[in-house]
């Protein structure tokens, strides 16, 4: 029976020292999330490309468990006129809770005919990492690349993943808690005999 108990407790103190993995509440916080464009420019100015946030993005909410992501609309381009041309752009991504903000930067390029057939790409930075109080990380990634859609506006994406607890135990913590760990075994069997 004592064994049962060493083995045990030395279970939980390990589990204790690794940690234990979470979900993550998320809720987006429309009003600090903002989207704007700048240096557009035109071909003959024939055209126009305009850029505001997804509709629904203030009912945006999630929990995430450690290894998951989510994905959803957050920025809706609108192209109007004939030909195209370049933009750049800038946007932010607020989230109530967790207490999260994240800015992003990018430019890009847009082609349409009348608004009947659109197209265009658009890069990001890269995406962006974040350590919560809490000890987890996440990332936040925009959705970047071609598209051609049928119509005048499109959807760019964001994905919200929970990379997990960013505390990892050093190697020697792990050999002194093993140390220590022998050192309960090898009393208990002195007791027991």
């Amino acid at each position: 029976m004592k064994k049962v108990a060493v083995f045990l407790c030395s279970l939980a103190l390990v589990c204790s020292l690794v940690g234990v993995a979470g979900a993550i509440s998320f809720q987006v916080d429309a009003v600090d999330s903002s989207v704007s464009l700048s240096n557009t420019w035109a071909l003959f100015n024939w055209s126009e490309i305009d850029a505001d946030l997804a509709p629904g993005l203030g009912g945006v909410s999630f929990n995430l468990d450690e290894g998951e992501d989510y994905t959803f609309n957050f920025i809706e381009f609108e192209a109007s006129g004939l030909l195209g041309g370049t933009f750049d752009v800038n946007a932010t991504l607020a989230f109530d809770p967790p207490n999260l903000s994240s800015s992003f930067s990018g430019n890009g390029g847009y082609g349409t005919f009348f608004g009947a057939v659109s197209g265009g790409f658009l890069r990001w930075n890269t995406p962006i990492q974040y350590y919560l109080t809490d000890g987890f990380r996440v990332s936040i990634a925009l959705e970047q690349g071609l598209a051609l859609v049928c119509g005048d506006s499109t959807f760019v994406r964001a994905t919200v993943t929970n990379e997990g607890s960013a505390s990892v135990p050093e190697p020697s913590t792990i050999l002194l808690m093993g140390a220590g760990l022998l050192g309960l075994v090898a009393v208990g069997r002195r007791k027991l005999n």
